[in-house]
C-alpha cells in the first residue's frame, strides 16, 4: 500500500469547491475504495482572499500553478478551471511532468483531446475526462 495519493486541484469555483469538499468529507470511504489515502496537496486559485463555499486551510491555496505542478507529492492533477487558456497549458505541462490528469473541461477536450491523449500515452500517464462529457 502506498503512503498516499497526492492531488493538486486547479480551480476552486463551484466545481472545485465540490471536489475539495468530497475529498475532505468522504476521505475514509475513498481510502477504503482504493486501499490508499488521498491527500489534497494544493489548490490553485485566482484570489487568495476570496470567500469560498468550502473553506480549506490557507496553506493549501496558491496563485502560482508551479507550486502545484512541480510538487513531487502531487500525483494527480484535477483541472476544473474551465476555458481553453490557461487550462490547456496546465494540462499539457502536468502530463509532460508525468502527472495523471482528471478534467471536466469540455472546451479543452473537444479542441485538443487527441493531442493531450497522445502525449499522455507517450508519458505513460492517464488523462480522465468523463466529467467533461
Amino acid at each position: 500500500m502506498r503512503d498516499s495519493v497526492g492531488i493538486g486541484l486547479l480551480g476552486m469555483g463551484v466545481v472545485g469547491g465540490g471536489v475539495a469538499k468530497i475529498l475532505s468529507q468522504n476521505s475514509k470511504q475513498l481510502e477504503e475504495l482504493i486501499d490508499c489515502p488521498l491527500s489534497l496537496e494544493g489548490v490553485l486559485v485566482r484570489d487568495l482572499g476570496k470567500s469560498r463555499s468550502y473553506d480549506l486551510p490557507s496553506r493549501l491555496l496558491t496563485t502560482n500553478v508551479d507550486d502545484i505542478l512541480s510538487n513531487p507529492s502531487v500525483d494527480i492533477i484535477v483541472e476544473v478551471m474551465g476555458g481553453q487558456d490557461p487550462a490547456l497549458d496546465y494540462i499539457l505541462k502536468s502530463v509532460s511532468l508525468g502527472k495523471h490528469v482528471v478534467t471536466a473541461n469540455k472546451e479543452v477536450m473537444s479542441r485538443q483531446g487527441p493531442d493531450i491523449l497522445a502525449l499522455a500515452r507517450e508519458k505513460g500517464v492517464q488523462v480522465m475526462f468523463e466529467a467533461s462529457v
